[in-house]
């Protein structure tokens, strides 16, 4: 990663409830903003994976339609 001066950026949560409830009202109110570059449908998860590896996507790259073949 320093080689080729890229930069990981990661957040964990564990889901009590709580958390996810103020995490919900901050986007409500647009104190926090999720950025999403790509909205996919599941088939197309290799897109996706391809647009990650060119780096630099501008925002989340999001799946939908889990189980249902991306339709």
């Amino acid at each position: 990663m320093v080689d080729r001066n890229l930069t990981l950026h990661g957040v964990l949560i564990a889901d009590d409830g709580d958390r996810t409830r103020r995490m919900a009202a901050l986007l409500a109110s647009g104190d926090l903003v999720a950025r999403v570059a790509h909205v996919l449908p599941f088939g197309r998860a290799s897109e996706a994976h391809r647009l990650l590896d060119r780096g630099h996507a501008g925002g989340k790259i999001v799946l939908t339609g889990w189980g249902s073949g991306g339709k």
